[in-house]
């Protein structure tokens, strides 16, 4: 559940690969990520890790891959810091009822009760999505 998810894009590409990576290398460096690999036709940048949910979404990977293949760019990108953070909100309300008894235990029954109704919903879109 709290593995990190890895999403995979890619689009077509015709223009210069050096220009596209030099854009790329320059905006994951401003996020705090450093540089692992960097070829002629490929950029892999490690992540800072999330702190909090109100930094850049792109703090949410964990590690980036691009890549030039033939007439196309794929990105390749491990979701660690959204790990991180649900594992976070799953795990900090019991935490902080099993802190405060009483009125913890009604938060956190209130707040797992959101949580299965939430994911239950979310659930029955994704099903909903694949029907179509």
């Amino acid at each position: 559940m709290f593995k990190p998810d890895i999403h995979e894009r890619s689009v077509p590409f015709r223009g210069n690969a050096e220009a596209a990576f030099d854009l790329a290398r320059t905006t994951v460096l401003s996020q705090g990520f450093t540089i692992a690999t960097d070829t002629h036709d490929e950029l892999t940048a490690v992540g800072p890790g999330m702190q909090s949910n109100r930094q850049s979404p792109l703090v949410g990977a964990s590690r980036l891959r691009l890549r030039v293949v033939s007439s196309t760019i794929v990105c390749t990108a491990t979701l660690g810091g959204v790990a991180t953070m649900k594992k976070f909100v799953y795990l900090f309300p019991p935490a902080l009822a099993w802190r405060r008894r009483e009125a913890g235990v009604r938060s956190a029954v209130a707040f797992a009760m959101v949580l299965r109704v939430e994911h239950g919903g979310q659930a029955r879109h994704e099903r909903a999505a694949r029907r179509r």
